[in-house]
Parts: C-alpha cells; sequence; structure tokens
C-alpha cells in the first residue's frame, strides 16, 4: 500500500513538472515580444529622467539664482544598474530565442528558454511597479561643498592675492592634474584655500562642483573616506575599507569637472585606497592639498606650489593692524620696538597674529621694551621653521600671566583637531574641572 502511494505521488510530482515545461514551451516567441514591451517601456522612463536631468542641468547653469539637482539613489540604482542589466539580458535571450525556432523538436531547450523568459518578465514587472512609487526623479540639493567659506581677514590682501593666482594658474591649466600647496604651519595654507574655493564657485565654467574636507595628522583612511561621501550626500554602507572604496569611487564616478579640496594633509596615501579617481583630462577633475611638506606633494605626485611668506612691509603692517588699538598711532620709539619684535616674528602670518593680539593691551615705551626684551629671551635656536612658529605661539601663552588661564587654554587641546569648540559647553568644563571658582552663579 506505502509502495502504491508512492509511485502516485512520483506520477503527480512528474505530471507537475511536465506542466510546467509545456506552459514554459508554448509560445515562447510570444511571450519574447511581450517581455521586449516592456523593456521598451522602461527605456522611454529611463529616457523622460535623461531629459528632466537635461532640463534641471540647464537651469542651473543659465540662471542666475542656482536651483540645484540631483538624482534619488534610489533612482540611479534603478535606471543605472537594473535596466542596463535587463537590456543585455533580453539581447541575449532574444539570440538564443532565434535559435530555438529552428529546433522546434528540442523541447528541453525551448521550456528552459519559456522559464527563463517567464522570470524575466515577472522582474520586469516588479520593476515597473516600482517605477511607481518614484514621486519624483530629482531632489534639490544644496551640498555643504557649494556653500562660500569665510575665510581669515588676518592676513595682508596682497600675500593672500599673490599665492591665490599661482594655485588659480595651475587650476586653469589643463596638463596639471594634481596640486600640492605647501608650507610652513602658520603661513596661510588655508585661507587662501578658502579663496579659491570660493572664486571656483563664484566665476567659473571650468568645474562643476567643488569638495572640501579636512584631515588632521592622525590620518584615517575610514575617516576621509567617511568625510568625501558626506560632500556627495552620499552613504557607505559598509564598514571595511576595501568595499568602502569601491562604493567612494562609483559614486565620484558619476561626477565629472569636480574639484576635491584636501586641506592639512600630514601623510601621502594611494588614491585608489580611499576610493579617489585618478585625475584626467577626461573627467576633468582636480584634486588640490595643502601640507607641511614638500615630500608629501612630491609622493602624492603633485604640480607643488609653495606659499611665500610676507615681505617684511607686509609682516610690519599686519602687526601694527593687531596690536594697536582703534587704530591709534605708537610713539616713535614704540614703533621701533614693534618693527622689532614683528622681524622676530619670521613674516609668519599665525604667529604676528598671535604675538601682536598678546601686546594689545601694553602701554608707554617701557613696556613695550619689557616685552621685546621677554620675547627675546624666550627664543631658543630653532631647528627647523615648525619649531621656531612653536617657540613664537609660547611666547603669547606665557603672556596669558597667571597659572588658571594658561589652564584654561591647554584644555581645548583635549578637543579633537579641527574640532569646533562650543564656548558655553567649554565654559561647563572648566568649571567641572574648578579651573574657574569663586563665582556666585553659573552665569557669572
Amino acid at each position: 500500500m506505502e509502495f502504491l502511494h508512492s509511485i502516485l505521488e512520483t506520477a503527480k510530482n512528474i505530471s507537475n513538472v511536465f506542466g510546467k515545461w509545456y506552459g514554459y514551451h508554448n509560445d515562447i516567441e510570444g511571450n519574447m515580444q511581450k517581455l521586449k514591451r516592456k523593456i521598451e517601456d522602461l527605456s522611454t522612463k529611463e529616457n523622460d529622467r535623461n531629459a528632466e536631468i537635461c532640463t534641471a542641468t540647464e537651469r542651473r547653469r543659465w540662471k542666475r539664482r542656482r536651483r540645484w539637482k540631483r538624482r534619488k539613489k534610489e533612482v540611479e540604482v534603478w535606471f543605472s544598474y537594473h535596466v542596463p542589466l535587463l537590456k543585455d539580458d533580453v539581447q541575449r535571450l532574444e539570440q538564443e530565442v532565434v535559435g530555438a525556432e529552428r529546433n522546434v523538436w528540442n523541447v528541453i531547450s525551448r521550456a528552459w528558454l519559456g522559464k527563463h523568459i517567464m522570470e524575466m518578465d515577472q522582474e520586469v514587472a516588479e520593476l515597473q511597479e516600482k517605477r511607481k512609487s518614484f514621486n519624483y526623479l530629482l531632489v534639490d540639493e544644496c551640498p555643504t561643498g557649494r556653500l562660500l567659506m569665510s575665510p581669515t581677514k588676518d592676513l595682508v590682501e596682497s600675500m593672500v592675492s599673490r599665492n591665490v593666482e599661482r594655485v588659480w594658474e595651475c587650476l586653469m591649466t589643463d596638463d596639471v592634474r594634481k596640486i600640492g600647496v605647501y608650507g610652513v604651519g602658520g603661513v596661510g595654507k588655508t585661507t587662501i584655500m578658502e579663496h579659491i574655493h570660493n572664486r571656483l564657485l563664484e566665476g567659473t565654467d571650468k568645474f562643476d562642483s567643488v569638495f572640501w574636507v579636512t584631515v588632521s595628522k592622525a590620518f584615517n583612511i575610514i575617516k576621509l573616506q567617511s568625510d568625501i561621501a558626506k560632500k556627495l550626500n552620499f552613504r557607505l554602507s559598509f564598514d571595511k575599507e576595501g568595499i568602502r572604496a569601491t562604493q567612494l569611487y562609483a559614486a565620484l564616478s558619476l561626477r565629472k569637472k569636480y574639484v576635491l579640496i584636501i586641506d592639512n594633509l600630514w601623510e601621502e596615501f594611494p588614491l585608489e585606497r580611499v576610493g579617489i579617481p585618478e585625475p584626467t583630462q577626461y573627467n576633468g577633475c582636480k584634486i588640490v592639498l595643502t601640507t607641511r611638506s614638500l615630500d608629501v606633494c612630491r609622493r602624492m605626485d603633485c604640480t607643488a606650489v609653495k606659499v611665500e611668506l610676507l615681505t617684511q612691509q607686509e609682516a610690519l603692517t599686519l602687526f601694527l593692524r593687531k596690536a594697536v588699538r582703534n587704530d591709534g598711532v605708537l610713539a616713535p620709539e614704540v614703533d621701533e620696538i614693534a618693527a622689532k619684535i614683528a622681524k622676530k616674528c619670521a613674516r609668519l602670518p599665525l604667529a604676528i597674529v598671535t604675538v601682536a593680539g598678546s601686546l594689545r593691551a601694553l602701554e608707554g615705551t617701557h613696556e613695550w621694551r619689557d616685552a621685546l626684551n621677554d620675547f627675546i629671551s624666550s627664543r631658543k635656536d630653532a631647528s627647523d621653521g615648525e619649531s621656531e612658529v612653536f617657540e613664537i605661539l609660547k611666547f603669547s601663552y606665557d603672556r596669558l600671566g597667571n597659572n588658571v588661564l594658561q589652564d584654561c587654554f591647554l584644555y581645548c587641546s583635549l578637543y579633537p583637531e579641527d574640532r569646533f569648540i562650543p564656548v558655553n559647553e567649554l565654559i561647563e568644563y572648566w568649571i567641572a574641572e574648578e579651573l574657574i571658582a569663586d563665582m556666585t552663579n553659573v552665569e557669572a
């Protein structure tokens, strides 16, 4: 009895399989034509999408009030991956159907083709249904890379203009694809690139986009990938460096004619490891990095642009602007002392601004002369430019006057590099650490 039941079940299964095969085998040519019509409908939707994108692009280019657009990610995946893949599969399948028509007795082959056509038909139907859920193809975009920066006004205009023009010339030269802006710390590299950033946004058709990322001495590939992706409004969906690099490479490759600014780079890195496509004349892209090291520029295969120091006259002009209150006039003797201090600042903008600010409250020749003597005695024989900068900056730290102020200043170094420090938060930490005492309330 069990044996008979087993035979009946086997026969039933064979019947089901044969029924499916017969259904797959029957009219594969007609099913193929239906599938092609659905694919054509998808292609029509793709053309409509491209037309809308072109319209948005023209609006962006010619209207003074720019309304930036970008493709929705789900739409990008739908059109850039699924539709082309289906087109290729249908074209290959159509060739196989033509071959099957010549051999109508090959039941197995025709049944397999029929089954594959029906599966693809179902996939196309799902894509069409997905297409209906797209409320719109494009979304407004206001990327962080397109916001104008506010460069510091602590540099002499002539010095900024001189260095900006040298970098700009490289950007406008087609043969230069990677630019390394280098110089000692405090010379004004970041400020110069902020001017370049704004100028790119305001006045050239050579580039479509500009993205700015800042790195730190503790270089981290994963963080750099995340920072670039954030500027692209793109989300990396994996934690592994290699997979993230592939995703980022694909996202950047969709864009043309962009400038990627990498500020404060301390060590070289392979572009492909991060996922940055090599800039070429074909893609119209360029990379600009700022660094303290000429060696980093060379290892990154950049055209090096050294940021020039202030001239002696520019250094003195900047020093007096920061050291004299309310555009006052110094006595001749004090003016001479100020010139000596400015000269000791090694023509570095950061050093001049910092030292001049610490001397702003001085009054009379006697106090200025004491400050000059303190400044000279605090300086050590620096072995390189970096040490010289720190020795100059330490003078302003020493002039804070008491340990409490110095401790409050040093507490800022507990924040990560390039991190914005909220004032109220910092004060709360100072109170918690008992750096601020003898106050009647928090407001005080």
